[in-house]
């Protein structure tokens, strides 16, 4: 595949020259989201197989960053002149939204493989980058998490194992690569605006009012986005009468939290 002359990155400007020669059939055109479901289709086609292609531990010798990394964080930018910040703007929204059809592909396979075997699947993401001038801990950082809301019902025990399973991965796995993340982005000098999580940490007073699972970002998703916390705040939470939890239930075909 890598070979062949239709071949592409999959990246921004990959995706834009994959949609020149191929762009959408009309009768996908015509149907709803046809955009984005063309879009998520040819992402998949460029990507077919990356995870076997032994290319992993690949690395820019100059920023530590994967070789797609960097591809990535200069998409639209110039060497010749320097870019305004609108411009810097719709490269960052134009990344996003890449990213976003991307997190949602995983997301909607992660479902189908539940639903198709029977079987349970928990997928945590980081995206390595944090809100500009935030301090990197746990409590700062957000797990991109699917969970099967069928689970989350008919298992309201489960709850817990989800909250420690994110908050293990938000403290000891994604807050050491986020700080790895920022060094190389300084190295690189790269401004944390431009590589910043979509899905900032909020403020919030009172972590013990935290939800070990919170409702998904729109109601019918199995996206959730739970916020870490401080260390050790979980252990103590989980030691109380009366834990905040969100269960799915079904109302008139249709999910409610």
């Amino acid at each position: 595949w890598q070979s062949n002359p239709i071949s592409r990155s999959p990246t921004v400007s990959g995706l834009q020259e994959a949609l020149a020669l191929f762009p959408c059939p009309e009768n996908i055109a015509t149907t709803a989201e046809s955009s984005k479901r063309w879009k998520s289709a040819l992402i998949s086609l460029l990507a077919h197989k990356f995870h076997t292609d032994s290319n992993h531990l690949q690395s820019d010798a100059k920023v530590g960053f994967h070789p797609l990394t960097v591809e990535h964080y200069h998409t639209g930018a110039s060497k010749f002149e320097k870019s305004s910040q609108s411009t810097k703007y719709q490269n960052w929204q134009a990344r996003t939204d890449h990213i976003n059809i991307i997190l949602h592909n995983i997301l909607d396979l992660c479902t189908l493989l539940d639903r198709l075997t029977g079987g349970s699947t928990v997928f945590l993401h980081h995206p390595g980058a944090v809100a500009p001038k935030s301090s990197i801990t746990p409590q700062m950082l957000n797990a991109h998490v699917y969970a099967n809301p069928k689970v989350l019902a008919e298992h309201p025990e489960l709850h817990v194992v989800i909250a420690q399973i994110s908050q293990l991965f938000t403290a000891h796995y994604a807050t050491p690569l986020a700080e790895l993340f920022a060094t190389n982005c300084y190295r690189a000098g790269w401004s944390s605006s431009s590589t910043q999580d979509p899905y900032p940490q909020a403020n919030r007073t009172d972590d013990s009012k935290l939800p070990l699972v919170p409702p998904p970002i729109t109601p019918g998703s199995s996206h959730f986005v739970i916020p870490g916390r401080p260390m050790d705040t979980l252990h103590r939470l989980l030691s109380c009468p009366q834990l905040l939890s969100y269960l799915p239930k079904s109302d008139a075909g249709h999910v409610t939290w």
